[in-house]
């Protein structure tokens, strides 16, 4: 353990005033593949487990019945997980280096708890995808690939897990590896830009630790590919959209207040309020109380404007530059149904919420059905969609709401479909229509 803690890793105690790079990963994969034993291997050997609490864990694992699974137990901390062997939640746990902080996202692989597989896809900068060397391709394996491409994420590292099932054989290896190159083309990734690497969570093999029981893989641990993901890139590039959160008064003066999506803002810019098409000069800009003459993607900001008044501008606009941003009432998109007990179908109502954003919607009409674990048309059934299956449909909107084509500006494109307080749908915006 002391060799791998040393320069390279930190505790949270130690770490404190240090300011590190923020890096989101989920961990996704089909049941019982190994997810959650690949990220409790991983916190047990970069010294963030300490080794009395790994076996207090390892006991209780005998004590249930689930030798094996003591890994998983680092990440399953619901009861039921722990007795059927699954993850039901979503998990996070940080894992802190010296110069990056890593927030894990554990996704269940089960059917049945698709939806938080989703959530921790959208808020992710990498996916690790994770098949078992044994099993190979499994449904999940398709369908959380599928999905994570539908959310735009990216980045994905792939771990052919349980190589102590298959004796440590590159042949073994060699032939998942072949079949997950086929499975990412599909799905519309480039396999030059996926690594596939061969680990064992249970014994230890490649996840921190190189191993001699895997000396022909010449690559890299999977903590050496998380550590050298490359930053990720903001927006600064794309037009300027602010989305806004609150209008505060202070001084007197009417400060809009916002987290700035993509673009940047400088003092004396000339900027346009939506929906009500007002224009006004940046005036004075702050960030965490201190003013600054520019501000950027992931800001958070309290922004002056030039001759502002009360209510000229509400929560729920959004500002932009010259590029006016897209205002819409009818857009086409590709959704996920999910936690709806009845179908849903043309005519369907709920509520569309993004950011800040809010307002009545409907399914005006299914364009058509997608098999999620193809991303092929499917005819089954085909006006009507049931839990967990994706279609292309077109949505409108009680009144014009801020949205823009994943191809254009991808930081507004993603939406939830929500009625009363439950999540009953993700979407990602294909088209604007209106």
């Amino acid at each position: 353990m002391a060799e791998t803690k040393g320069k390279e890793l930190l505790h949270p105690k130690d770490m404190e005033v240090i300011e590190r790079r923020p890096v989101h990963l989920v961990c996704i994969g089909h049941v019982d593949h190994g997810k959650s034993s690949v990220l409790g291997r991983l916190f047990f050997d970069t010294g963030n487990v300490a080794e009395t609490i790994m076996e207090r864990i390892r006991n209780t694992a005998k004590e249930l019945g689930r030798e094996g699974y003591e890994f998983a137990f680092v990440m399953d901390q619901i009861k039921e997980e722990r007795m059927r062997g699954i993850t039901i939640g979503l998990a996070h746990k940080k894992l802190l280096t010296e110069s990056i902080s890593f927030t894990f996202a554990d996704a269940p692989g089960h059917k049945d708890f698709i939806k938080n597989m989703l959530i921790g896809a959208s808020e992710a900068d990498c996916a690790i995808l994770v098949v078992a060397a044994d099993e190979g391709i499994k449904s999940q394996t398709r369908e959380h690939l599928f999905l994570s491409k539908m959310l735009g994420l990216q980045r994905i590292i792939i771990a052919v897990n349980k190589m102590d099932l298959v004796n440590y054989g590159q042949g073994e290896f060699e032939k998942r590896k072949m079949e997950i190159e086929a499975l990412l083309k599909e799905a519309g990734y480039a396999k030059e830009e996926v690594p596939i690497i061969p680990v064992s969570a249970l014994m230890g093999d490649n996840v921190v630790r190189k191993s001699e029981k895997l000396e022909w893989f010449g690559g890299s641990t999977l903590f050496e590919l998380m550590q050298n993901l490359p930053e990720r890139r903001l927006p600064t590039e794309l037009p300027l959209r602010m989305p806004v959160q609150d209008i505060y008064e202070i001084d007197g003066k009417c400060a809009v207040i916002g987290r700035i999506s993509s673009g940047t803002i400088a003092e004396g810019d000339k900027i346009t309020a939506m929906p009500q098409k007002r224009e006004f000069i940046a005036d004075e800009i702050y960030i965490h109380n201190e003013k600054v003459k520019s501000a950027g993607p992931d800001d958070n900001v309290y922004l002056f404007l030039k001759n502002l008044g009360k209510n000229e501008i509400e929560r729920g606009g959004i500002i932009g530059r010259e590029e006016r941003p897209t205002m819409a009432k009818r857009f086409l998109a590709q959704i996920i149904v999910m936690n709806h007990v009845e179908s849903v179908r043309e005519g369907h109502a709920q509520e569309f919420d993004m950011l800040t954003e809010h307002a009545n919607s409907e399914i005006a009409r299914i364009v058509r059905k997608i098999d999620s674990c193809t991303g092929a048309e499917t005819k089954e059934n085909a006006n009507e969609i049931f839990d967990n299956e994706s279609a292309i449909v077109e949505i409108k909107t009680e009144k014009p709401i801020y949205i823009e084509a994943q191809n254009r500006i991808p930081h507004l494109s993603n939406f939830r479909l929500v009625e009363g307080d439950v999540n009953i749908g993700m979407g990602i915006c294909t088209e604007v229509l209106e």
